[in-house]
């Protein structure tokens, strides 16, 4: 069943970006309305018709499901079906797609480089499998992939391997790198990250009332660099005090790494 005339109006203005577009926004609710165009500066381009309108309404809605196709098949897809899918889009008919479909390009001009990068043993796997998909993925799954990586680091010898192998994207495979630059650069310095985390939070939890135990602090092996000479201070303050105090090392978030 055909959309009714007023259907396939809304239809189109809702496809209609009023940034670049209210000329032909005006100009279609005018020629809907049958109304006289008194602008004598309208230019050929404005004077679309509502089939024209409603032809690239359904064009902009193809695109977006060869998108949506080759994000979530992209690494499912031979080099034939991707090439021939990202040939279809033109980034000029949906310049809100643009950047996305410039990623996918770039992606895929470097597809094979993730199977080089995987099997090699000096790439961190995991930061690779999750360079893959936050490359490709819709924004919202990508930033949940990126996070959850972050989050995973939760060892010396992970945050090491990150580091290491994000310093060897950026010089072996630089258009990849660009992509997430952020996201890699974020991962490489993990390490000094957390230790600044580590300390800031060792060191609020021993300013208050309460007397702590510090006798066993500044000999753990594990504690982050620069802690030992800032916990001296507190130490010597609470000389004084009784030793009865609480031990907080099992609660500290780094008794575990």
């Amino acid at each position: 069943m055909s959309d009714s005339p007023a259907e396939t109006y809304l239809r189109s203005m809702l496809d209609i970006n009023p940034v670049w577009q209210s000329a032909s926004a005006l100009q279609l609710r005018r020629k809907t309305l049958r109304m006289p165009n008194h602008d004598r500066r309208q230019t050929g381009v404005d004077s679309d018709s509502v089939d024209d309108m409603v032809a690239k309404h359904q064009n902009r809605a193809k695109a977006r499901e060869t998108v949506s196709h080759l994000q979530q098949q992209f690494f499912h897809l031979s080099d034939e079906e991707l090439s021939t899918g990202l040939a279809t889009l033109n980034a000029e008919e949906v310049p809100e797609l643009a950047p996305t479909i410039r990623r996918l390009q770039i992606a895929a001009s470097e597809r094979n480089s993730f199977v080089t990068m995987l099997a090699d043993k000096k790439f961190d796997r995991e930061l690779v499998i999750a360079l893959g998909k936050s490359v490709v993925l819709p924004q919202s799954d990508a930033g949940y992939v990126r996070e959850k990586f972050i989050q995973n680091l939760t060892t010396k010898n992970s945050r090491k391997r990150a580091r290491e192998t994000s310093l060897k994207i950026q010089k072996a495979y630089p258009d990849l790198f660009a992509l997430e630059r952020d996201w890699l650069t974020h991962a490489a310095k993990q390490q000094s990250v957390r230790t600044d985390e580590v300390r800031r939070s060792i060191l609020a939890q021993l300013q208050g009332p309460v007397l702590w135990n510090l006798d066993r602090l500044p000999n753990r092996q594990d504690l982050p660099d620069g802690l030992s000479r800032p916990l001296q201070p507190l130490r010597a303050a609470n000389a004084s005090h009784s030793s009865d105090g609480i031990d907080i090392w099992p609660n500290l978030p780094i008794a575990s790494q």
